[in-house]
């Protein structure tokens, strides 16, 4: 199935609104798309987190916060560099600086 972008960005901006996050989810959302756009992703790219939403969508009744597993979902990978180990824990810093200034409680 093809990649909708206006599909995946629409579903960005409902996630942002259910988060209760401070306006700026477009900025946010280019960010990512930037990220996942990069050359040298053959893996890790807006492709792949289209396909882990859509996976997740099958099983999102049984999450207790599904908001919050789509938005792991969304950044689990935004941070990827071919010469570092830690690209896992560098998205997850990122999170929390997104979280933080967002205004999303951790």
């Amino acid at each position: 199935m093809p990649l909708n972008h206006t599909e995946l960005e629409d579903r960005w901006h409902r996630l942002w609104r259910a988060l209760g996050a401070a306006p700026a989810a477009g900025a946010y959302y280019y960010y990512l798309l930037m990220q996942y756009s990069e050359p040298g992703r053959h893996y890790h790219t807006l492709e792949h987190i289209a396909a882990c939403l859509e996976h997740f969508d099958s099983w999102r009744h049984l999450a207790d916060k599904p908001h919050l597993v789509e938005l792991a979902l969304w950044l689990h990978d935004v941070i990827y560099n071919t010469h570092r180990v830690d690209n896992e824990a560098c998205s997850a810093q990122y999170a929390i600086t997104l979280l933080t200034a967002a205004g999303i409680p951790q």
